[in-house]
């Protein structure tokens, strides 16, 4: 570059190469990322000439994941620290709870003899929800599901209130979360950890043998978890494993139960046409050498057990706010976009496979049951990718316009007040509700603004997520050019096909151009590319033999060449 210090960037609207001053930049090395402000240049310049860039902060090495990391939070204007004032009122409170208080002069239901444990990931750091269950008559069961009382600590108004809504929601990223509320409340006086009391709102569902959830009460409690399970621990004790169980070995019966409660939940909730699409997701696994892996997320049954016991919360949390005609924040999910949908019919046509619709429309019960039918096929997949970009984002709102995916009205979140900022103020409300209190003077207007925002709030904490796990499958696969995978077709364009690699779970490009001494034509109708003189097609789900032609970190990209078929 001469004497002269450039900028480069993947931001769209840049014109290229941009000339970059401030102090420091001299000393700025080839390949490090940086924040600059754009300069345009001054008036009366030539129209061709171009602007310069404005140094404001170095944020490391590009090929270095934690400078990555950082650009891709800067660039969202998602910030690690708290403002003094929200991180001042979090130290200001209390170590512990003082349970035998809590559940005397301040008035909350006692229920440290209640079995309660917490199950989740074995990295985690914050326990936000524990469940409970005990038998109950007829052959049902008494569920209980304990969420940390965020609400009692982050009052309203106050500073850290105004720090978690400007963040909307905790942000993950591979071995990073940047917390909605600072540590003391995430990973301290709001994290169930086992044999400590905690503050917690309770949801006390009687549930059916058939999974019918009838009865419900809410209360402000105090609980003491029995213990810290992981989703593994939880699983090999279901599973009769000793060796790998741990302390859950000891919660058996506890566990029976509760996995008994789930299925028959599961069972009525698909018997609606809730959708369940189990679609592998990447995970990033750090070694302790500094290195790390990508693969596919593993799910064991626990995972869904406890999925289905926080839906029936949040069930029975909106039912309580449509009975009582109450204005809160519902989690919607609308009716899939009817161009979307004919699309898929037609993909899954071509496969073999019928997709029920009416004017456009599909129904849960019938969009379920196609996903039923083609799993297990060399589509399905596919399929069911396709399926999941075929439905409309959820999204926050005071009207309560249904949840497509769930089958159900009447939804909304309520099991994670730590980390979600719509989950905070239903806790709020729900405190009222119980109270007796109606809701305050121009709630619904302001909570319609809170909705909107979190609802933007999200979409920019995803989109980092997704961004960061991007820069890690590229970087996967950085200096293996020339290695061969097999692979899976799992998308079909005009311009080639996109294919995924189990080992590291990572996806990337293989252009038309690339796929041999033919030449392909695009089927849309049935996602297929048809070679124009042996007639071969390649189609969702096929396998293909592919070598790795290029990796570029910086936009995340990764683009195969097909190797071709063995005779």
């Amino acid at each position: 570059m001469g004497d002269v210090s450039y900028l480069d960037s993947a931001a769209p609207g840049l014109p290229g190469w941009v000339p970059l001053e401030g102090a420091g930049v001299r000393e700025l090395a080839e390949g490090t990322a940086v924040r600059a402000r754009l300069i345009p240049p001054p008036p009366g310049a030539p129209r061709q000439a171009a602007p310069t860039a404005l140094l404001l902060d170095v944020l490391g090495d590009i090929d270095d994941p934690a400078g990555e990391v950082a650009r891709i939070l800067e660039e969202r204007g998602i910030e690690r620290d708290f403002p003094p004032a929200a991180q001042a009122q979090a130290d200001a409170l209390p170590d512990e709870v003082d349970g035998d208080a809590a559940a005397g002069q301040g008035g909350r239901s006692d229920m440290r003899d209640v079995p309660f444990v917490t199950i989740d990931g074995a990295d985690a750091k914050d326990f936000d929800d524990a469940v409970a269950a005990q038998d109950a008559s007829g052959g049902g069961w008494r569920l209980y599901v304990g969420i940390a009382d965020v609400a009692d600590y982050v009052r309203e108004g106050s500073a850290l209130d105004q720090a978690a809504a400007a963040r909307g929601t905790s942000t993950y990223l591979p071995g990073l979360c940047v917390p909605m509320l600072p540590e003391k409340l995430s990973n301290g006086l709001c994290s169930l950890r086992p044999g400590v009391d905690r503050q917690a709102m309770v949801a006390v569902m009687d549930v059916g043998p058939d999974g019918a959830v009838g009865s419900c009460r809410f209360a402000d409690a105090v609980i003491r978890s029995r213990a810290r399970l992981t989703y593994e621990q939880a699983q090999a004790a279901l599973d009769d494993r000793k060796a790998d169980a741990g302390q859950a070995w000891g919660r058996r019966a506890d566990l029976r139960r509760l996995s008994k409660i789930g299925r028959a939940l599961n069972k009525r909730r698909r018997a609606r046409g809730a959708l369940d699409l189990d679609l592998p997701e990447p995970e990033v696994l750090f070694e302790e050498d500094g290195g790390f892996d990508v693969r596919a997320r593993g799910r064991e049954a626990s995972h869904r057990l406890i999925e289905e016991l926080m839906l029936a919360a949040n069930m029975a949390v909106g039912r309580a706010f449509q009975q009582a005609d109450y204005p809160c924040i519902w989690r919607v999910h609308p009716q899939p976009d009817p161009e979307k949908v004919g699309a898929l019919s037609r993909v899954g046509q071509a496969h073999g496979f019928s997709l029920v619709t009416r004017k456009g429309k599909v129904a849960p019960l019938d969009l379920a049951a196609f996903l039923a039918a083609t799993e297990g096929h060399p589509a399905g997949s596919a399929l069911h990718f396709m399926a999941l970009r075929t439905l409309t984002r959820a999204e926050y709102s005071v009207d309560d316009g249904g949840h497509f995916g769930l089958g159900v009205d009447g939804y909304l979140h309520f099991t994670s007040p730590i980390r979600r900022y719509p989950d905070l103020i239903v806790h709020r409300l729900l405190k009222r509700l119980v109270a007796g209190q109606g809701p305050s003077a121009g709630a619904e207007e302001r909570l319609g603004d809170m909705a909107a925002e979190s609802s933007k709030l999200e979409r920019r904490s995803m989109e980092a997520g997704f961004e960061a796990l991007d820069l890690y499958r590229a970087l996967a696969m950085r200096g293996r050019e020339g290695e061969e995978f097999d692979a899976k077709v799992t998308a079909v364009t005009s311009f080639g096909v996109f294919v995924q690699v189990s080992q590291p779970f990572v996806e990337g490009l293989l252009h038309v151009s690339d796929l041999g001494d033919d030449w392909y034509e695009h089927d849309e109708e049935g996602m297929f590319l048809v070679a124009k003189r042996s007639g071969r097609r390649i189609g969702l789900g096929d396998p293909l033999r592919v070598r790795v032609s290029e990796v570029n970190v910086r936009r995340r990209r990764i683009a195969f060449t097909r190797v071709a078929d063995r005779a």
